[in-house]
């Protein structure tokens, strides 16, 4: 199928070209995700993706990185993939402690980056809670978005406020918190 031979392209791909050449990796990683989430991935795929993901996210040029993180969209949306909890820990390690750094910054791509991590973040909070469990995740993501929120007009645009409220509907609706994460959005109202 195409879905194989774009898989098996772009490892090659991502396998040949010069580890410098992010301007590759930005698109290849979420091509091998997007194939991958496609095909389904057995353990041994699912290390291996996992595995270019962890150096990607790990990465200094953004763009990469946001690719990335488009990648585990495609990933964790997918009902085709095993061994989902080999993902989950990276990715919320990873949000955990850019959210934070990075939600400040006013820049385009870095405002991109930002409404990626929120995407990913709410999505594992929605759908993969039992895999967050015993983590500070969600206390730390809902801080640090009620951070946001409470900030300034020029300091949180709105494309960021806006995905920040969406976001909170949406684990309102799908009763995705404990009454501690509730009583703290009813704070924020």
């Amino acid at each position: 199928s195409q879905f194989e031979w774009m898989y098996e392209t772009l490892l090659e791909l991502n396998k040949t070209h010069p580890v410098e050449d992010e301007l590759v990796t930005q698109y290849v990683i979420p091509g091998i995700c997007k194939a991958a989430s496609v095909l389904g991935m057995d353990k041994d795929a699912s290390e291996k993706v996992s595995k270019l993901l962890e150096v990607t996210l790990r990465s200094t040029h953004l763009p990469s990185r946001v690719g990335a993180l488009y990648g585990v969209l495609y990933i964790l949306e997918s009902d085709a993939v095993e061994d989902i909890q080999v993902f989950v820990p990276m990715v919320t390690d990873y949000i955990a402690t850019n959210i934070k750094a990075i939600s400040n910054s006013s820049s385009s791509a870095c405002q991109k980056h930002v409404l990626v991590m929120l995407s990913v973040g709410f999505y594992i909070m929605e759908y993969y809670s039992d895999l967050t469990a015993g983590s500070d995740f969600t206390r730390v993501i809902l801080q640090q978005c009620v951070t946001m929120v409470l900030m300034s007009d020029e300091s949180t645009s709105w494309l960021v406020y806006h995905a920040i409220m969406v976001g909170f509907e949406r684990l309102l609706v799908a009763h995705a918190l404990g009454s501690q994460e509730r009583d703290m959005l009813k704070k924020l109202s």
